[in-house]
């Protein structure tokens, strides 16, 4: 284990406490792990795996259909976020989004299952109702999110994507400018993007006249079949890069049933594009319990990495 220079002046202010405690007759044990029982002296422990909590993996609901396990790709691309972690520093995180973000449900249940593994989190989140990934391009935007000093990004955006006009050349044009942008702030912050969840569009339906001889058209709802072609986009764009990804539109279904799943466990609203309190509380505690999943894994590979050269050093030959 490092010694860091707060680690130093830790010890130097348990030795006051050794000092007294050994004139009132008593013994003091001085590890640098016995100092997480005073916590006013700034010493946090380095995190193993065995030391989080544990944790339940959240189920999709009984009803959903063509599901897929919950979890992200390319994890390992959060590994600097993991690393502040375990050694017990302050992890800043930003999500950025759309109305989803912006109607604070999802990105408050991320949070909450985040603040489970990471003790000392500083979340916050930034969403504007109907807006697409270019709009947080802009300066202002950018100087939001810089100044929250993010260790991680959370992208959160292709709803109101698929609900204009598409086109993949320039969708994916504005995802590497958005990324660039951010990290040219913040050279060292990680990026995870995330899918959409999916919705439905209106279609005229039936025409008819009543008695009065006026027209009238009923609408009807159906799948949003742009989602699909956004998503594909997010996910090899981010594949490309080596980037995280949470492909949510995937692990909910895909385009066969995850408007469907949504639709009929009631967690939609009635616009067929926003979700209920449920749905968006859902939908944040998997994105969360992805992450945590790869924090875990980070930190059982360090354990298993320091067994590992632990094991080197005591085989090599020693001279005398």
């Amino acid at each position: 284990m490092k010694i860091k220079k707060m680690h130093i002046i830790s010890l130097l202010y348990a030795a006051l406490f050794v000092g007294t405690a050994y004139t009132a007759g008593q013994t003091f044990d001085l590890r640098l792990e016995n100092l997480a029982r005073f916590p006013f002296l700034g010493y946090t422990p380095e995190q193993t795996a065995d030391s989080l909590e544990p944790m339940r993996p959240t189920a999709w609901p009984r009803n959903f259909r063509g599901t897929q396990t919950n979890a992200l790709t390319y994890a390992e691309q959060l590994d600097s976020l993991f690393a502040r972690a375990q050694a017990g520093d302050t992890v800043s995180i930003v999500h950025i989004g759309d109305s989803h973000v912006l109607g604070n449900y999802f990105p408050h249940a991320v949070e909450a299952v985040l603040q489970q593994a990471f003790p000392n989190l500083r979340f916050s989140y930034i969403g504007i109702n109907g807006a697409r990934a270019v709009r947080f391009t802009d300066d202002d935007m950018q100087a939001r999110i810089a100044a929250h000093r993010p260790n991680l990004v959370i992208i959160s955006f292709g709803t109101n994507e698929a609900h204009a006009g598409f086109d993949a050349t320039a969708h994916r044009l504005v995802l590497s400018t958005l990324a660039d942008a951010i990290r040219q702030r913040t050279p060292q912050t990680a990026l995870l993007f995330t899918t959409p969840p999916g919705s439905y569009i209106s279609v005229a339906g039936r025409r008819w006249r009543d008695r009065r001889r006026r027209w009238h058209t009923s609408y009807v709802h159906r799948e949003n079949p742009k989602t699909r072609l956004v998503a594909d986009n997010i996910r090899n764009y981010a594949h490309g890069q080596g980037l995280s990804l949470w492909d949510l539109f995937t692990l909910a279904g895909g385009q066969r049933f995850a408007c469907e799943n949504w639709r009929n466990a009631g967690m939609m609203n009635t616009d067929r594009i926003h979700y209920t309190a449920e749905g968006y509380n859902l939908q944040g505690t998997l994105l969360g319990e992805a992450i945590v999943q790869a924090y875990r894994k980070y930190l059982a590979d360090q354990a298993a990495r320091s067994g590992e050269h632990f094991q080197a050093n005591q085989n090599e030959p020693t001279t005398e």
